[in-house]
C-alpha cells in the first residue's frame, strides 16, 4: 500500500495532522500497523470530555477500516 497514491487527499491530511508521514513508497504490512497503532494512541490520548474522544474516533474511523484491511 502507497499512502500517497491508495488514500484519498483528505486521508492523507488526516494523518499529517497528527504528524504521521505520508510517503510516496510501498507501505510493508508492520508499517501499516505501527500506523494504525499511532492512531489508536493519538485518539486514545484525547480527553472523553466534550466528546473530543467520540469525535477523532468518527474522523478516523473510515481510514482505520482501510489501513485495517490492508494491514493483513
Amino acid at each position: 500500500m502507497n499512502f500517497k497514491i491508495d488514500l484519498t487527499p483528505k486521508q492523507q491530511n488526516l494523518l499529517t495532522e497528527i504528524n504521521y508521514p505520508v510517503l510516496d513508497k510501498e507501505y510493508s504490512k508492520d508499517e501499516i500497523k505501527n500506523c494504525v497503532n499511532y492512531i489508536a494512541e493519538h485518539c486514545m490520548s484525547l480527553s472523553s470530555k466534550n466528546n473530543i474522544l467520540k469525535n477523532e474516533i468518527q474522523k478516523f474511523d473510515e481510514l482505520m477500516g482501510i489501513l485495517v484491511k490492508n494491514e493483513k
